[in-house]
């Protein structure tokens, strides 16, 4: 199977097991709806927002440095660079995050209290918290199949967890009625188990030691990664802290679920880049430029349309999901924060031929520096006076500061240019659609139509597109050899 073929065809796997997922929660969202309030919600988001900012202090990034060190030019095969690498990696990832648990078991309270506001650390952090370092293997098992691009295997992986988790959710939230403590305890639950199937089925079978020598090369690549990807985090969060602060976990919760919605493009892309960056770190040490520019474009445009799709139709989605009116407001959110979303892949782009050639990286962080800094100077201007879209607007802020520090270095680090004329195409019709949908001055009748048939001409001109620039995409026998 070709190299290119890997790429989509990981690309579909890695996004249908992650919508199938999503696709599950949008279908039970109008139960979980009746059970669960805004304020839930909003618990939801801050909790998980904190426990991403701690995941990245515990696992200090190793599984970054993993998917770049595996493709070395050290005489060894991938597979072999896997196993010494992994199982190194393993054991100082699940002791750093152990030990951070552990420290925050005993002095988190005060500590994180100030961005909790209402919610209370025990149960609902404490309980989140224990989950840490068992999702930590989690991820470090999904990073080895996502770097020697075994996507069948990640696929089937992906999907009994998350049917798992579903299940406990429904289990643990309708049946025990524990609100939204239920759906913390199903990730714990779910973490034990699917940790324990990734240490019996590949990291026993690794070189489980601490090699120093392997560790200091995978530090030095991932350190400098960290206060980049905190500052990112932090970014992610800021507005909505200060969203919850000002008001309270009701508009969280509303801004929640816009955010929701809106990861259906989330998926798209990070399920792109996911099968795309093991192959660019192959193809652009042989600058195999035209290639990548031709698969690059292609994934531009396909994106752009996945993201108008959603501008168009986010109210009827979530009207048709949930029995929650209050909940159905969120739809005025949801094209902007697409619009943001998009800015970010773009800025993902631009970071991969800073990783590859690691001499910039440590200067990574100003990028996501600068984004706090816009994000947090615009919330606090526009948020008390916009509410819920002030904190939108402040996230696109951040998002343009931080893309443009990105390219900034991508352009110091490379001669490489990608394509991007068909992103600034599809970014300027997602504007146009979020800030023209809501002032529709007709009826609703002749905005659906409107919206149908400005759909079905896009998907027209995409398909023109790709019949001209890459025509094996559209054969159906394509696809399926590469499954």
């Amino acid at each position: 199977m070709s190299k290119v073929k890997k790429v989509f065809t990981n690309s579909v796997l890695y996004s249908l097991s992650s919508i199938l997922f999503r696709a599950a929660s949008l279908i039970l969202f109008p139960i979980f709806s009746a059970y669960l309030a805004k304020e839930d919600y909003g618990i939801l988001s801050i909790t998980q927002g904190i426990l991403s900012l701690l995941t990245v202090l515990g696992g200090l990034e190793l599984a970054r440095a993993a998917t770049r060190f595996i493709y070395d030019n050290n005489g060894k095969a991938p597979e072999e660079n896997a196993r010494n690498i992994l199982g190194n990696y393993l054991v100082v990832q699940f002791f750093m995050n152990g030990l951070l648990v552990l420290v925050l078991f005993f002095f988190g309270e005060p500590w994180l209290t100030p961005m909790l506001h209402h919610i209370g650390f025990e149960p609902f952090m404490l309980y989140t918290l224990y989950a840490m370092p068992l999702l930590g293997v989690i991820e470090l098992y999904r990073t080895y199949l996502r770097a020697l691009q075994q996507g069948s295997r990640l696929f089937w992986f992906d999907i009994c967890y998350s049917a798992a988790n579903i299940g406990l959710n429904l289990f643990l939230v309708i049946y025990y009625e524990m609100g939204v403590l239920g759906i913390i305890v199903s990730t714990l639950i779910n973490g034990v188990v699917f940790s324990l199937y990734a240490f019996f089925v590949y990291f026993i079978k690794t070189r489980f030691r601490i090699n120093l020598k392997a560790l200091k090369e995978g530090l030095s690549f991932s350190v400098p990664l960290v206060p980049y990807i905190l500052f990112g985090i932090l970014l992610e969060q800021t507005d909505k802290v200060i969203l919850n602060v000002k008001f309270d976990e009701k508009l969280s919760g509303i801004y929640y679920i816009a955010f929701t919605f809106a990861s259906i493009f989330s998926i798209l892309k990070e399920s792109f880049l996911q099968a795309y960056i093991p192959w660019f770190y192959e193809n652009f040490k042989s600058n195999n430029f035209v290639l990548m520019n031709r698969i690059s474009s292609l994934v531009i445009r396909g994106l752009g349309v996945a993201g108008v799709g959603l501008c168009l139709f986010g109210y009827e989605v979530l009207y048709l999901l949930s029995n929650n009116p209050d909940l159905v407001e969120a739809y005025v959110f949801i094209p902007w924060i697409v619009v943001g979303l998009y800015i970010v892949f773009a800025g993902q782009l631009f970071n991969l031929p800073v990783y590859h050639e690691k001499t910039m990286v440590k200067w990574l962080f100003t990028a996501t520096v600068a984004g706090v800094v816009f994000n947090a100077l615009a919330s606090f201007l526009t948020i008390e006076h916009w509410g819920i879209m002030g904190s939108v607007f402040s996230k696109i802020m951040g998002y343009s500061a931080m893309v443009i520090i990105s390219w900034l270095l991508y352009l110091k680090v490379s001669t490489y240019r990608f394509r991007l004329l068909g992103f600034w195409a599809m970014l300027f019709v997602m504007i146009a659609l979020a800030e023209g949908i809501p002032r529709w001055p007709f009826g609703y009748t002749a905005l659906l139509m409107c919206k149908v048939c400005f759909l079905l001409a896009l998907l027209g001109w995409f398909f023109l597109f790709v019949k001209k620039n890459a025509p094996e995409v559209l054969r159906l026998r394509w696809w399926l050899k590469g499954f």
